[in-house]
């Protein structure tokens, strides 16, 4: 199993839709500073629930902000992601997200409204309606090691 596709909205500088396509093996990202390396990263790891001190915070700063005053940020962050190449045991574990034959589909929702602790209300759910069940469990599946620049 490895990480396919990923979709960001609304999430640091991706204000609409965006995709990016990943290959089995190592994928490297290259570009200018501020194009979002580090934020589709960050989103990944958003998705995933992976931080090294176990922080899952999502901040003011992290929706999406147009540069004109006049504008206000985004709504809301989406990030979703598809696994692709199931093993036939990932397919069984996955079963409530693989609506999509051999692909699995992890998604996440965070509305820019904070409840009464100050934190941003998040929705995750696989599969491809946010009324699937959802296995918190499946998340340990996983297997995602983040490794900081140098």
């Amino acid at each position: 199993m490895y990480l396919k596709t990923l979709q960001i909205e609304g999430y640091k500088n991706f204000h609409s839709h965006f995709d990016i396509e990943f290959r089995r093996g190592l994928n490297v990202l290259v570009g200018e500073n501020g194009v979002g390396k580090s934020a589709i990263i960050d989103a990944i790891r958003n998705l995933v629930q992976e931080d090294e001190f176990g922080r899952t915070g999502i901040s003011e700063g992290d929706f999406y902000k147009p540069y004109d005053e006049n504008n206000s940020p985004a709504e809301k962050i989406q990030i979703s992601a598809v696994f692709g190449d199931l093993s036939q045991n990932e397919r069984v574990a996955f079963l409530p997200w693989t609506a999509l034959g051999d692909k699995a589909k992890l998604s996440l929702s965070i509305e820019n409204k904070t409840n009464n602790q100050g934190k941003y209300r998040r929705v995750i759910w696989g599969g491809v309606s946010k009324n699937s069940i959802f296995e918190w469990e499946l998340l340990d599946l996983i297997q995602c090691t983040y490794l900081p620049p140098l």
